[in-house]
């Protein structure tokens, strides 16, 4: 989608005035950029219609800014149609009473083009603008039962420019003002989340996501800044009247309860783009305001669940808490029983893992183990930390030492008997050799060692001895 920006060569609104001034007097078609961008001033100007009671009122004593510039804020309604191939005509989208910022990108490129050149509050304008200048290749889903907008389709607007607020003046500052523009920020915000969200695969929100998010985030700079300085001024109040003081209390409750939904909004388009980290620091952001709020908890809980960088612990503190203050919540309930799934998948594929991995007596301990923390989670209950009593106490040691116990005692006493009964063979052959051959060395001695002398009779050593 095109962006506008000031450096391209765009004709200025003076330019256009002097130059064309027949063609709006005519109603032709004025080129913005070229043939792709058109705007054609209708003859008609409509009767004003009142205000809304936020908007600053006319002064009385001057006359009102015609044409708006950058910054400023202009009060507009406009009607967005575009043509089918049969060549008729179909509504889109239809807004009234928006209040939208020029420069910030409130809108498309080709409608905030045509609200610019528009010279005269009140005065119908036709822009028609090609789809680069409008919804580029993602189009625009229908509001209620309109028709979407296709990829790639020129569009048009009917715009109707009611009122300018200027961007140096006074009345734009007040707080009051700063509240309407923070809401119109977030408004036009969830329009483009709803209806502009881009849905093709890996695109993860595209452009949608992008505009929707700088526009709520330009409301939570807004805001913080607005609460920073009521709460400066309600401290520095002490001396004022006790209405002062209570009128900035309500603005400053009514800013955070604003500002809370602006960060939640950013929550969920980052659970939407499944950016999970992102999700659980803005959702955190929202709960320093309100510690106890659903929408909040809600999202962190989702966000944490989801993050593989999380823990189960996380999401459950976060789950209790919300639990606590909305029990009755269905969405609750049913990310409970989801989180419960997970969590018990979790604790399967971990004890499969480290079966293969410990031996088989440490595998009977951790199915055990299983077991409990399976009747715990069907339960609800939470894990037991105090500690058991003296007969739960002698039951676990029982069941402790049954199953350090061999897997097969019969199979280890028959292999003991088998291993005393060889080593006394074994020991018995080894007597009978040292027993022999101890004969048998004495044996040999007595034969090789002394020799009887026939003649004498007495014995001959043997060194004598003709051997």
């Amino acid at each position: 989608m095109a962006s506008i920006n000031e450096s391209e060569e765009t004709p200025s609104h003076d330019e256009l005035v002097t130059d064309q001034s027949s063609e709006r007097d005519d109603g032709e078609w004025m080129d913005l950029m070229g043939k792709e961008l058109q705007l054609k001033i209708l003859p008609d100007i409509l009767p004003s219609e009142p205000f809304p009671a936020w908007m600053p009122l006319r002064d009385d004593d001057c006359e009102p800014k015609q044409t708006a510039d950058v910054g400023d804020a202009v009060l507009v309604d406009f009607v967005g149609e575009f043509t089918q191939s049969d060549g008729s005509d179909v509504v889109f989208q239809e807004a009234r009473n928006w209040l939208v910022i020029l420069g910030d990108g409130d809108v498309t490129p080709g409608l905030e083009m045509g609200i610019r050149f528009l010279r005269q509050l009140d005065q119908p304008g036709s822009v028609k603008c090609h789809s680069k200048y409008a919804y580029g290749p993602t189009g625009r889903k229908a509001s209620q039962e309109n028709i979407d907008v296709p990829p790639d389709v020129c569009v048009m607007y009917q715009v109707i420019v009611r009122a300018v607020v200027d961007s140096t003046s006074e009345k734009f500052h007040t707080p009051q003002f700063c509240m309407e523009r923070a809401k119109h920020k977030k408004q036009m915000g969830n329009d483009i989340y709803q209806y502009e969200w881009d849905n093709r695969p890996g695109a993860m929100g595209g452009q949608g996501k992008n505009k929707a998010l700088k526009l709520y985030g330009s409301a939570v700079q807004m805001l913080t800044t607005l609460i920073n300085e009521m709460q400066a001024a309600a401290a520095s109040s002490e001396q004022r009247e006790i209405e002062t003081q209570e009128s900035l209390k309500i603005g400053i409750t009514e800013a955070m309860a604003l500002l809370v939904d602006c960060l939640n909004n950013i929550a969920a388009l980052h659970l939407r783009a499944k950016s999970y980290g992102l999700a659980k620091e803005s959702a955190a952001n929202a709960l320093k305001y309100d510690s106890n709020n659903c929408k909040a908890l809600f999202r962190a809980a989702k966000a944490a669940m989801l993050d593989p960088a999380s823990s189960f612990e996380e999401s459950d503190a976060a789950l209790c808490a919300a639990e606590e203050v909305e029990p009755s919540n269905k969405d609750l309930q049913k990310l409970r029983v989801e989180f419960d799934r997970r969590k018990r998948t979790h604790y399967q594929n971990e004890k499969k893992l480290y079966s293969k991995m410990l031996p088989k007596k440490t595998e009977n301990i951790l199915k055990k183990d299983a077991i409990e923390i399976h009747k715990k989670l069907d339960s609800g209950d939470e894990y037991r930390t105090e500690p058991l009593s003296a007969p739960e106490g002698q039951k676990m040691n029982r069941e402790t030492d049954v199953l350090n116990q061999p897997d097969s005692p019969s199979a280890d006493n028959d292999d003991s008997k088998q291993t005393e009964w060889g080593v006394f063979f074994i020991a018995f052959i080894v007597c009978l050799l040292l027993t022999g051959i101890s004969v048998r060395l004495i044996f040999k001695l007595n034969q090789a060692g002394h020799t009887h002398s026939s003649d004498t009779g007495h014995i001959i050593p043997k060194e004598e001895s003709e051997f």
